[in-house]
């Protein structure tokens, strides 16, 4: 057997660098592999929530962990609706916006997802029941478990997820001082083309028709 290359950890070194890990995760500062947009598009064109009157605070920094979950879930979220079918002609820009949120000061985080026209409106009952078939299948392609996705009622095709990540507000100095309306958010604003709407399609397509051949091997 060759030489072992590093000394074996102690039970105490074993469980002092596990409670470091453990600390690291929780307060955000993991960075999770950020695969290429689904959209083909720039990571630049997402854009994070800006607190110029906070600049200098580290509560009022994106932890990192969230930017790759919020950016990856977005890209796919954004392609859910363009692959929809809803009439795009008359809306402008899209706005849309990934959101870190929770209900009370003890409550699990989550995602929250919405889009926003420049103009006019998308009625939310045209695309629920493509939205919840067509985004978990997204999410996963990016790495995403989200569980379950829930449908939001109101307006801006809202939609949500238990945050996947290990970072925990109590612990991360990114928002355990942080009110919860000043979270972070990220924004993607594109004018939706016909050669958006049919890269979205056909990506769709292919993994909703990989679900079924495994399926169909199974």
């Amino acid at each position: 057997m060759p030489d072992r290359p590093y000394e074996k950890l102690s039970p105490e070194s074993r469980d002092r660098m596990l409670e470091e890990l453990t600390r690291w995760l929780e307060e955000g500062f993991c960075q999770p592999k950020m695969e290429p947009s689904l959209l083909g598009l720039d990571w630049s064109s997402f854009a994070t929530r800006e607190f110029p009157e906070y600049a200098g605070q580290i509560s009022f920094g994106n932890p990192p962990e969230f930017i790759s979950y919020a950016f990856s879930a977005l890209d796919a979220y954004a392609t859910a609706m363009l692959a929809a079918h809803f009439s795009y002609g008359s809306l402008g820009v899209l706005n849309f916006t990934s959101s870190l949120k929770r209900r009370g000061p003890e409550s699990q985080m989550h995602l929250e997802f919405t889009t926003i026209p420049e103009r006019d409106r998308i009625n939310p009952d045209s695309v629920i029941a493509e939205l919840l078939r067509s985004f978990p299948r997204l999410l996963q392609s990016k790495g995403i478990e989200a569980g379950a996705v829930l449908f939001l009622e109101g307006e801006g095709c809202g939609m949500e997820f238990e945050y996947p990540g290990r970072m925990m507000a109590k612990a991360s100095p990114f928002l355990r001082d942080r009110p919860d309306d000043l979270w972070p958010q990220v924004t993607l604003s594109l004018t939706p083309t016909d050669e958006l709407r049919i890269r979205a399609q056909n990506i769709l397509a292919f993994l909703l028709s990989s679900i079924a051949l495994e399926g169909n091997a199974q």
